[in-house]
């Protein structure tokens, strides 16, 4: 048959597309001859080339960029504080138990062409933000202005639930808002602080190393007065973002960073 035909048949029923080595091996034509084809078809608006040089049929990518669609707008309607799908949940509702590279190539592609924006490993429709309504504003303000007030003692959940007279789920959902947009950052299933505070922590260890190269709990504490439950999670924090390093039972300055 038309090996165009045969290209085209081809990249219409593969989802993902293929790359030219992939077409010339299946159809037996050398790969300057499978280019040629690909830029034929390409040139009659049947298919495209998106990133990591991938074809797709056009077809197979209005179907990709519709069904990205239709899965972000549930997952923002389900979810209204929350501004971020989770990268794996949206991989695995828009093409389940497909080739990782493939569905990437794709991904990156709706990323460059605007349809998708990728934020904090997680994805949203481009341009998409989150709208607080008037309560949901004052109440997240409110639990920014306690756990600043808090410092790095912090407070829990339920702690700042009890203080507004708010529902522990709601809490929970203006919490990960403030995740979504920068402005806490959880170090530990129960523990996040706004991040300028975390700054400020940084700035301490900061001082501390400018006169010691190794620093203690101990050192810690007596700069700061916390406690030892307070000050283990927040040093494996600096630990995690690789601004310290954890040598027995002393740290080290790797580099200073605003998360």
């Amino acid at each position: 048959g038309d090996p165009a035909v045969l290209v085209e048949d081809f990249l219409l029923a593969n989802y993902l597309g293929a790359k030219v080595g992939e077409l010339s091996r299946e159809f037996k034509v050398p790969e300057t001859d499978t280019t040629d084809i690909l830029t034929e078809l390409q040139n009659s608006d049947l298919v495209m080339q998106c990133s990591n040089a991938r074809w797709l049929h056009t077809v197979c990518w209005r179907r990709l960029v519709q069904k990205s669609g239709a899965i972000l707008d549930s997952f923002h309607s389900s979810t209204p504080l929350k501004s971020i799908m989770p990268r794996e949940l949206y991989r695995s509702q828009l093409v389940p138990r497909s080739n990782p590279k493939a569905l990437d190539d794709c991904i990156i592609t709706m990323q460059l062409s605007r349809h998708i924006e990728i934020r904090n490993n997680g994805v949203c429709k481009a341009g998409f933000n989150v709208e607080l309504t008037a309560d949901d504003n004052e109440q997240f303000t409110s639990i920014l202005g306690l756990l600043k007030k808090s410092g790095l003692v912090g407070l829990d959940v339920s702690e700042l639930s009890e203080s507004l007279s708010v529902p522990i789920h709601h809490t929970h959902e203006l919490i990960r808002y403030g995740e979504d947009q920068g402005q806490l950052i959880r170090i530990s299933d129960s523990l996040f602080y706004p991040a300028d505070v975390l700054t400020g922590f940084q700035a301490t260890l900061h001082e501390l190393f400018a006169t010691d190269n190794e620093i203690t709990i101990s050192n810690v504490r007596d700069k700061t007065g916390l406690s030892r439950k307070h000050i283990m999670p927040l040093l494996e924090y600096t630990d995690k973002i690789c601004v310290t390093q954890r040598v027995g039972d002393i740290r080290k300055l790797i580099s200073l960073q605003r998360d």
